[in-house]
């Protein structure tokens, strides 16, 4: 009777045993998992970041651009000389030209006018 008591004690020992090394190696597993993915959002985070400095660089050099070439325009000795009228009429009949034949493009194929 003794031998079962020390059989089973051994036993439940080896179970004990056995359930904490699961325990541990989840533990193990999860720890591993977990750092990966932060290392994963760390390098996503780090593109991102180069991503937008670029655009961010790129887009205020355009604004710059366009305020130096705006600043010219305006500081042109002949700025404030109009346009001849037929100049202007020309260059209106072309942009309506323009706007004309990309709403027409761009309508459903029943809508366009004959």
């Amino acid at each position: 009777m003794i031998k079962l008591y020390i059989l089973g004690g051994v036993l439940g020992a080896f179970l004990l045993l056995g359930g904490l090394t699961k325990c541990a190696y989840d533990d193990k597993k999860k720890a591993e998992t977990a750092a990966a993915a932060a290392a994963a959002q760390a390098a996503l985070s780090q593109q991102t970041t180069a991503a937008l400095d670029v655009y961010a660089t790129k887009a205020s050099s355009v604004r710059e651009r366009t305020v130096i070439a705006t600043r010219t325009i305006r500081e042109t000795p002949s700025a404030d000389t109009p346009l001849p009228e037929d100049l202007l009429a020309s260059w209106r009949s072309g942009i309506d030209r323009v706007r004309d034949n990309s709403a027409t493009a761009t309508a459903p194929d029943g809508a366009r006018e004959p």
